[in-house]
């Protein structure tokens, strides 16, 4: 038999543990994970202490958890600014599932009924792209002689989440290249050389690995730089899949020309090229060429070395091959040893569009390889020569004897003499037809601004036109009812169906413009009162004239009527945000042009005090609003 005694001695050790385990929840509470409540602000919003893991895919489904305090009631988490999944575990812990999202770092914040949680350096999570890689190229040379192999190491280290593959069809390589600038696949065209480095094994996310690479630097001098992009080979470049972190690495070196001077260097006698041009005119003449390099020029094959003209608006060889207006490259007589020389026969087009002073440029160039000025930049490469070229299309258009002042509607007769100053016959008839067309326009610009045209003509020439000949031109030009105010009036030639003069010659300059003044109406605002009270009706008289060359009818749909509005801005109907009110009035009866009319109209204030305009503008209804306005300064109290 069990005495009591001997139950409580049994109870006891129990007993001591429980007190002790009440006793440390009484002095601090205990979570799933170790928490720093310190860092605590029990303002209400939650608060995140720190995130594992910190890193994930772009594509998302990465498990977070989230520790910190405040979690209980939790309503959202975001990762940056894209809601995402989570789990509740405790006050302390949140399991959160990343959202898809672009690289780059962001902050997951906790939100609850008192807000979002402050976001720190402890609550950040960065999205790995899939194909990322990095790159350690301390050890690259940075100084060359051109065509110098050197033999060095660089690191690279795959910070994406996929396993990059060192064999096969789409295998992961290194590619090194010289290059003028840098940037990446987006910059092949200055790229001087590419040589892709396999692998050595399998490279895992988060590896790194140290290729020793042999290189060769290409034939070009100058200052240069060495540029690493990963490739999976027959899909794409690293740079055109991840954009951020950048995924080209470089170092500027320099590389310097052999003591000879250069490999590839030539002189170009330009001077028996022609200096005077039709636009599209072929010319046949000789060029020499002489070698004054240590290789023998080879003058056919794959990699001949040709001679390049081109016409173009800026000399600068090679490298201003944007400025170029047509190339062709013509093939030599034979090979040219070092120190020969040779005669090119060439028939060379100048272009069809271009005229006035251009510049004919040759350079020699070894094909599917390089121009010589991008692998000898001294002496320079380029011989240029400048020439005329006169458009086959051009004209001069006197607009002096054009009126610079008008009444909308107006048609007024006067004459414009044009001057064929290209190399092509106007002809005055038929489908293509030259025509001079005259327009009245916001601004100018010729054809490529026909969107600010307001009306347009076509007027044929009294007969055809010869080079350097000219023409007057009968007009009889009616100008629009509608924009008024100052605006231009602008000359252009045009060949019928087939192209505006401008379109095929950008120089000189091929629209003339002058500046013209149409009129619509008069105000006579002498009577309006200029001191209101808010919503006070007074009556006053206006007079209105008649500035266009149309009469204006005051009944009809369209009839004219006389708007008052009062407004914190003038300009017209242009500010009908501004306008506080708006009231039409009737005219009396028909005013003809150059008439004038004087009539009460009953206006009432709005309801808004303060300073503005009564402002007075004629309109067509269901048309347009006159561009003609006149306006009193007012003040309603």
């Amino acid at each position: 038999m069990i005495s009591k005694r001997s139950v409580l001695r049994g109870l006891l050790p129990v007993v001591i543990v429980v007190g002790v385990l009440v006793a440390s929840l009484l002095v601090r509470p205990v979570g799933l994970h170790s928490v720093n409540l310190a860092v605590c602000t029990y303002s209400g919003t939650a608060t995140v202490i720190s995130v594992s893991p910190t890193s994930g895919p772009t594509g998302g489904g990465t498990v977070v958890s989230v520790t910190g305090c405040g979690f209980v009631g939790a309503t959202g988490v975001k990762f940056g600014t894209t809601a995402a999944g989570f789990t509740v575990i405790s006050s302390t812990l949140i399991h959160a599932t990343s959202p898809a999202h672009a690289p780059g770092t962001v902050d997951i914040t906790v939100i609850n009924s008192s807000g979002s949680s402050a976001t720190s350096a402890s609550d950040q999570f960065t999205y790995v792209p899939p194909w990322c890689g990095a790159f350690n190229m301390t050890s690259i040379p940075t100084t060359w002689t051109a065509g110098q192999t050197q033999t060095f190491p660089v690191t690279v280290t795959n910070c994406g989440t996929v396993t990059w593959i060192h064999t096969g069809y789409n295998e992961v390589d290194l590619d090194l290249h010289f290059a003028n600038s840098p940037g990446g696949s987006a910059n092949q065209s200055q790229w001087l050389n590419s040589t892709a480095f396999a692998l050595p094994a399998d490279l895992a996310p988060n590896a790194s690995v140290t290729l020793t690479v042999s290189f060769t630097a290409p034939s070009q001098g100058g200052q240069e730089v060495l540029e690493a992009l990963m490739i999976v080979e027959h899909s794409f470049w690293f740079d055109q899949v991840t954009s951020s972190p950048q995924q080209w690495a470089f170092v500027n070196v320099d590389v310097t020309q052999s003591a000879s001077g250069g490999t590839w260097s030539a002189t170009i006698d330009m001077s028996t090229v022609p200096t005077t041009w039709g636009a599209g005119q072929s010319q046949t003449f000789s060029v020499k060429v002489t070698n004054t390099s240590t290789a023998t020029w080879v003058h056919a094959g794959y990699n001949e070395v040709d001679l390049d003209l081109h016409f173009a608006t800026k000399a600068g060889g090679s490298t201003q091959q944007s400025h170029w207006l047509n190339s062709t490259a013509f093939a030599l007589p034979t090979d040219v040893a070092p120190a020969g020389n040779a005669t090119v026969s060439v028939t060379f087009s100048a272009p069809a569009n271009g005229g006035g002073t251009l510049i004919i440029e040759g350079l020699m160039i070894r094909e599917h390889l390089f121009w010589f000025d991008q692998v000898t930049a001294t002496p320079h490469q380029w011989y240029p020569k400048s020439v005329t070229v006169t458009p086959a299309w051009s004209a001069t258009i006197d607009m002096s004897t054009v009126p610079t002042t008008w009444k909308a509607g107006e048609t007024k007769s006067f004459s414009v003499k044009v001057t064929n100053n290209g190399s092509m016959t106007w002809p005055s008839t038929g489908y293509n037809e030259v025509d001079l067309d005259l327009h009245f326009a916001m601004s100018s610009g010729g054809s490529a601004n026909q969107a600010n045209w307001v009306n347009s003509l076509a007027l044929a020439l009294p007969a055809d036109v010869l080079p350097g000949a000219n023409a007057m031109v009968a007009v009889a030009f009616t100008a629009p009812d509608h924009p008024a105010g100052s605006l231009t009036l602008e000359g252009l030639m045009i060949k019928e169906h087939q192209f505006w003069f401008d379109a095929v010659t950008t120089s000189p300059q091929q629209w003339a413009p002058i500046t013209a003044t149409i009129t619509q109406a008069t105000y006579g605002l002498t009577s309006v009162p200029t001191a209101w009270t808010r919503g006070q009706t007074l009556t006053f008289s206006v007079t209105v004239t008649n500035k266009t060359a149309f009469t204006w009818a005051h009944t009809g749909y369209n009839e004219f009527d006389l708007d008052f509005h009062f407004t914190t801005a003038t300009g017209g109907s242009a500010q009908q945000a501004s306008w506080l009110t708006s009231q039409a009035f009737a005219l009396p009866a028909d005013l003809a042009s150059g008439a004038s009319v004087t009539f009460n109209v009953t206006v009432t204030a709005p309801n808004t005090s303060g300073s503005m305009s009564l402002e007075a503008e004629m309109i067509k209804e269901h048309a347009w609003w006159f561009t003609d306005v006149s306006s009193v300064s007012v003040v309603i109290t």
